[in-house]
């Protein structure tokens, strides 16, 4: 009975917090967001999307982008940032933009009434890597090991 009790407790400050503080990102949620198909889906989006740069072909750039952004209460992508960088500002911005031109998301849910089932749509932050490599090219370390 204790447990309920603290549960509910919990709910409730819960309640009020995200009520009082809706720009917050509520760290705890029910169903994290969803990109529309799935992860696999994503990865699909991801490589059917990105254009590997010709800046950065011509100066053999490679590298890993990891891309932060909020996907809101309404599935919408917002707030897209560079959280590590590839080390190349055009990668970089090639990542941006292709999780910005993402399409509508499913947001995260909590549930806040145990008893309806009633959810809340949630303001949540992903993060995405997104890895450059030129494949086929030619490896960068030229000596001859025999």
């Amino acid at each position: 009975m204790r447990k309920w009790i603290f549960i509910g407790f919990i709910i409730l400050c819960a309640n009020l917090v995200a009520d009082d503080y809706m720009e917050w990102n509520w760290p705890v949620t029910d169903a994290p967001p969803e990109y529309p198909g799935g992860q696999m889906a994503l990865f699909r989006y991801m490589s059917d999307s990105i254009h590997y740069p010709e800046e950065a072909k011509k100066n053999h750039a490679e590298g890993r982008s990891v891309v932060q952004f909020i996907v809101d209460s309404l599935g919408y992508v917002c707030e897209v940032q560079i959280y590590q960088s590839s080390g190349d500002s055009v990668l970089d911005a090639e990542a941006v933009r292709v999780c910005r031109a993402m399409p509508q998301w499913k947001p995260a849910w909590r549930i806040v009434n145990y008893e309806t089932g009633e959810r809340r749509t949630l303001r949540t932050r992903y993060t995405v890597p997104i890895n450059f490599s030129m494949s086929g090219s030619e490896p960068k370390d030229k000596t001859n090991k025999q």
